[in-house]
């Protein structure tokens, strides 16, 4: 984590209490609940450009900015906190170094690595929102498992030239609220295996589809998404998991409360569960840990791949790593030339055979659980 902000160029108090004097007559947020407020926001793109700059201006105590991305000249289009001179920065850079001009007091920090290799579960638990302003199904979900664990409310957003959906669970306050994979509709998943081929490993040509936005759907979105943070404690706002969508053309608006679905993987991890930080041990070390009992089964954050075995020429080799290190080239098969390969993979493993396969290295993956005597158990693996 990158910090930008240093406590000797805060102003005085007196200079604290004189910007926050308007907000100090409304009514249906606390300005004090606000400045002690940690959040962090994963994208500085269109929308998380919005989000963030309401963030500064209303006084947040600490915003943390996620993004690997850089600037590029066509994002200045749609990107407040960004200047033409900022083009090659890193967007999270740049918009933590902005918000911490709207309001020095702001506490500001940043990172410009992939959200699952940045977020730590346990880091998580401190904050009390995090704002999703991703433009994927998939960095969704994985910002959605990581909330339900963590209990912090998730803000959701997805926006396009004309329409804007907003969403909130408030997993801190509402534990059996939906979550954002309980009503996801099966194209959504359609549209996340395209990127994908031999089950989960990645297509080498594919290119992601670009979805043109405005600078009038970000404002809204980021609007909005602050709005509902700030009406979190309030008795008269939204409660539950809450969608909200809107089409500025016909601005037509449809507020929807969504329903948490029994079937969805969200209630595996409703109930309450028991958070260790482990080191990242070889997976021979596990059964000690854990109490050497060879039948338990583990659930792992990550898809690992196996082992390969040749359809052709039976030609097999183990390969147990996660399945994010490959693409669709593990496919084809080193003495067939063929794509040939079939291939291993699985998310849940018997604690024995983690033990045999990860016997001297470490299990590549973020994070594991398991239930014991009605008892759900996460461990996190430390950096």
């Amino acid at each position: 984590m990158k910090d930008i902000d240093t406590a000797e160029e805060r102003p005085p108090g007196a200079l604290k209490e004189q910007r926050y004097q308007r907000h100090s007559l409304i009514d249906w947020f606390d300005q004090e609940q606000v400045k002690r407020a940690r959040v962090v926001v994963v994208g500085a793109g269109a929308t998380g450009n919005e989000v963030l700059k309401n963030l500064a201006l209303l006084g947040t105590g600490h915003i943390h900015v996620i993004d690997f991305d850089r600037i590029e000249t066509h994002n200045l289009t749609r990107s407040v906190l960004f200047k033409e001179e900022d083009t090659g920065r890193f967007k999270a850079e740049a918009a933590a170094e902005a918000c911490r001009a709207i309001d020095p007091k702001v506490y500001t920090t940043f990172e410009t690595g992939d959200l699952w290799e940045t977020l730590r579960i346990g880091d998580m638990k401190s904050y009390d929102a995090l704002f999703c302003c991703v433009d994927n199904y998939e960095a969704r979900i994985r910002l959605n498992e990581l909330c339900l664990w963590a209990r912090v409310d998730l803000y959701n957003t997805a926006i396009d030239s004309r329409y804007v959906c907003i969403e909130q669970y408030p997993f801190s306050r509402d534990r059996g609220c939906a979550c954002y994979q309980c009503n996801l509709p099966p194209s959504a998943y359609a549209k996340i295996r395209e990127r994908y081929s031999c089950g989960w490993l990645r297509k080498k040509a594919y290119e992601e589809k670009k979805i043109p936005t405005t600078a009038i759907t970000a404002s809204l979105a980021g609007s909005i998404l602050c709005s509902l943070f700030l009406q979190r404690n309030h008795p008269g706002g939204p409660q539950g998991a809450v969608r909200l969508y809107f089409d500025t053309i016909s601005l037509n608006s449809t507020v929807t409360h969504l329903s948490h679905q029994e079937e969805c993987f969200c209630s595996s991890i409703f109930h309450d569960s028991h958070y260790f930080k482990v080191k990242n041990v070889p997976g021979a070390d596990y059964a000690r840990l854990l109490g050497s009992e060879e039948s338990l089964v583990l659930s792992l954050s990550d898809k690992l791949v196996l082992d390969v075995t040749c359809r052709n020429c039976g030609l097999s080799r183990a390969i147990d790593d996660n399945v994010r290190r490959f693409d669709e080239s593990l496919a084809l098969c080193g003495a067939c030339r063929t794509h040939s390969n079939d291939i291993t993979i699985k998310d849940i493993i018997t604690l024995d055979e983690l033990s045999m396969r990860f016997s001297r290295k470490a299990v590549p993956v973020k994070f594991m659980h398991f239930t014991r005597d009605d008892t759900q158990i996460l461990l996190e693996m430390e950096e």
